[in-house]
């Protein structure tokens, strides 16, 4: 598994991972679907597609994990207080105190896996596809159910979830908010990979795409980030 090799993901969490797979068996997760989107296939989850008034006219701020946003915890759970934005987090390990959270969204199936403890326990809203957590047989307290699948070089709605450019997360929240009619949006943590990572290669696209498809929405990093996009301080006036 790709995501072994990623330090937020002690040896206990990943052996969890592995049983839960393991209780799971074949007819009820396939394996072959994990490794997808590392071998290049296209990921398929269909699910609801309900965006409309969620978030309208609202200051959005996502929050990956990077630590860029570990190192300024306290000053985003400031500006949090202070700006109100609804504040989505990039899958269950988040940064910052979770009740300062609105949703969480997960969307790929082995990153799933390796949170599943973590989301079981979340108090906030999970953005995912209902197909994706049941086929690891994961329950979660308050779930958004919107579906996707991928086609490259697509944002769109249609009527079992929308269509991402590429299984990554951020993708999925990004065109989730380009149907969502948010204000502005905020980034926190992603600072991004080496240039040649195709993940830095997926997320620069991504953000290149919605940029394109919808230019009047703002998007805006508040911490240092590696990927060409608008920036500004923190503490500057919003």
């Amino acid at each position: 598994m790709e995501l072994t090799k990623d330090d937020r993901y002690s040896p206990s969490e990943i052996v969890s991972a592995l049983d839960r797979l393991n209780s799971r068996g074949a007819l009820s997760f396939d394996i072959r679907r994990l490794t997808e989107a590392v071998e290049g296939d296209p990921l398929c989850y269909p699910g609801g597609a309900e965006i409309a008034d969620w978030f309208t006219a609202r200051d959005v701020l996502i929050i990956a994990n990077g630590h860029e946003a570990r190192v300024k915890r306290r000053e985003l759970e400031l500006f949090i207080q202070q700006q109100q934005p609804f504040v989505i987090g990039l899958n269950a390990h988040l940064p910052i105190e979770e009740q300062l959270v609105d949703a969480v969204a997960v969307c790929h199936p082995e990153r799933a896996v390796l949170d599943a403890t973590a989301l079981t326990k979340l108090n906030c809203e999970v953005i995912a596809p209902r197909s994706l957590l049941d086929s690891i047989g994961l329950r979660v307290p308050r779930l958004r159910d919107i579906g996707y699948r991928v086609d490259s070089d697509q944002m769109a709605l249609e009527s079992q979830g929308v269509v991402i450019p590429f299984p990554i997360v951020a993708a999925y929240v990004l065109t989730i908010l380009k149907f969502g009619e948010a204000k502005r949006v905020f980034l926190a943590g992603f600072d991004g990979y080496g240039p040649d990572d195709p993940r830095h290669v997926m997320m620069q696209r991504s953000l290149e795409l919605l940029a394109t498809l919808r230019p009047q929405l703002p998007v805006i990093a508040i911490t240092r980030t590696t990927y060409e996009v608008s920036s500004k301080s923190i503490f500057a006036p919003h």
